[in-house]
């Protein structure tokens, strides 16, 4: 019976890893969109100031870039100006404090910035909706504003995830090892 237990623990435990918050929109301003599951809140992994842009003596381009590049596994050499869009509308959503734009294609990183700030965030689940939460945001974002509008947001190019061969196979291996033990419990 101990080891049934562990091993259901053990696949919910890994099940839990891949559940995200849904998170819907909830704005009468959204027009069509209202309603909306735009997916789980992104990761904000760094803020830059202009003060840091000021000193690396980089231009707006390549201090984006070396801001994502900073974070990513793969490094990204494209024209940013390609993936800028500028004066993007948000929407507020079912969840305090968090708020989404889109659609449109993120990929696995995107910029928000204002005159002041850059924030770097990982797309975690939905590529086609940024979802961010305001309160970790620096106070200067201005996010929420009464204009409801983002400076401008700079994606990197859409990557398509294929699920990972070894997540699957631990997840069959734990269910065929529950099944196992439950028969084994039955004899």
């Amino acid at each position: 019976m101990k080891k049934l237990l562990l091993s259901a623990l053990f696949v919910l435990g890994i099940s839990a890893n891949t559940i995200a918050q849904a998170v819907m929109i909830d704005d009468s301003n959204a027009g069509v969109y209202d309603g909306t599951d735009v997916g789980g809140i992104d990761t904000l992994l760094e803020v830059r100031t202009k003060a840091d842009f000021l000193a690396s003596g980089l231009s707006q381009v390549d201090f984006e870039l070396d801001l994502i590049n900073d974070h990513a596994t793969t490094t990204y050499t494209y024209n940013v100006g390609d993936y800028k869009t500028e004066d993007v509308d948000y929407y507020a959503t079912d969840t305090a404090n968090v708020y989404a734009f889109g659609p449109a294609e993120l990929g696995d990183f995107f910029i928000v910035k204002n005159s002041t700030f850059w924030a770097l965030f990982q797309n975690n689940v939905e590529f086609d909706w940024g979802v961010i939460l305001a309160s970790v945001l620096p106070e200067g974002m201005n996010i929420p504003s009464d204009s409801m509008s983002i400076s401008h947001v700079t994606a990197t190019p859409v990557t398509k995830t294929v699920p990972e061969p070894s997540l699957m196979l631990l997840m069959g291996t734990g269910l065929i090892g529950f099944g196992l033990a439950r028969r084994k419990m039955k004899c």
